[in-house]
């Protein structure tokens, strides 16, 4: 099977869940809980561009941290802190982990499972989000559902 980004994509998610670098915690969680089906949050900047991915877990360290004191163990502490201490989208954020339309599923697949995240931003050559590719589409693809 051959298939693409193109093929699969924005079937499940069908917006994009984009923030802005400057956009606070609760801005977060608010696009959170308008799309409970979103995995990962993709920050642009004022330009529109991407910038970064919030998988939704660091979203999770970071209420573990300050709600109840819990800090990941085996992780870097200097890294945790600056999670857990962000405060804006920008201050969190990863660097951005891209796809095109023409990426082939084998190597979406790959970035998903190398960098633990469930969603990958579909952009285009200006680094502009076009559309979300979530691994629920890439299974139901893959094993015949529409």
């Amino acid at each position: 099977m051959s298939l693409k980004v193109k093929d699969v994509y924005n079937t499940i998610t069908i917006k994009a869940p984009i923030v802005k670098e400057e956009d606070d915690l609760n801005h977060l969680i608010e696009v959170l809980v308008e799309n409970p089906i979103t995995r990962t949050l993709y920050v642009t900047n004022k330009n529109g561009k991407l910038t970064g991915i919030i998988p939704v877990l660091y979203l999770l360290k970071i209420c573990g941290y300050s709600n109840y004191g819990i800090i990941q163990s085996g992780s870097l502490l200097a890294k945790n802190v600056a999670i857990l201490t962000g405060k804006k989208a920008k201050d969190i954020m990863l660097d951005p982990i891209t796809v095109t339309k023409e990426t082939p599923i084998s190597e979406a697949i790959k970035l998903m499972l190398q960098f633990e995240v469930q969603e990958i931003p579909v952009v285009d050559e200006k680094l502009n989000v076009i559309g979300d590719l979530n691994s629920i589409e890439i299974l139901a693809a893959n094993f015949g559902f529409k």
